[in-house]
């Protein structure tokens, strides 16, 4: 009878181990969970930021310059079977510069070739304006040889002409001196050429020849 009584006194009751098999469990699933807890990322959190948007320079915008010109006048001549004639033709120059300097480009127009077929002009090709002066005497002119060169009192008289009115088409009533090559121009072509009196007018000009 001592045996059996040893062996039940040394025997763990087996509700007890049950129990503590399952404290031991619980204990490990809540050690399981807080390691993962801990071992887990943690997602950062920003707090929104608010920021003024930031404005695009505007682009600079130049304002057009519209050029200012002026209206100056040629004369070329238009020859007819009956008759030959000064005609007068625009030319545009640039506005903001001197008196001298529109009247110097509307003569260096008047030495180019007419556009217009039906107007012809007497100054022979390659005359050069060597100088331009206006002063309280008038417009005073300087040419280079070509000017005084040809023949024939008609075409002469219209070169004369075309001259004259050019360099008064900003004022009908000044006076013309003409130079050729720094000197005062007295005879106009070669042979039978053209006596100039000096200074020339449109008047004295209507006066004096007859185209």
């Amino acid at each position: 009878m001592s045996s059996r009584e040893d062996r039940q006194n040394n025997s763990f009751p087996l509700g007890l181990m049950a129990s503590i098999a399952i404290a031991l469990l619980g204990i490990g699933a809540v050690v399981g969970w807080w390691s993962s807890r801990q071992l887990a990322p943690k997602s950062a959190t920003f707090a929104p930021t608010s920021r003024e948007p930031i404005a695009s320079p505007s682009p600079q915008i130049s304002p057009t310059v519209i050029p200012k010109t002026k209206t100056l006048t040629v004369y070329w001549l238009k020859v007819t079977p009956e008759k030959t004639t000064l005609s007068p033709a625009p030319v545009t120059v640039q506005k903001d510069t001197s008196k001298d300097s529109n009247l110097k480009l509307a003569l260096i127009a008047l030495l180019e070739i007419p556009n217009n077929p039906d107007y012809s002009t007497a100054l022979p090709p390659g005359t050069k304006l060597l100088g331009l002066k206006t002063d309280k005497e008038g417009i005073h002119l300087n040419f280079s040889q070509e000017f005084a060169q040809g023949e024939g009192p008609n075409g002469l008289m219209g070169r004369l002409g075309q001259v004259v009115y050019t360099a008064t088409s900003q004022d009908p009533q000044a006076k013309v001196w003409i130079n050729v090559e720094g000197k005062p121009l007295e005879l106009l072509g070669q042979g039978d050429g053209l006596m100039v009196e000096q200074p020339i007018t449109r008047k004295s000009f209507q006066e004096n020849y007859q185209l």
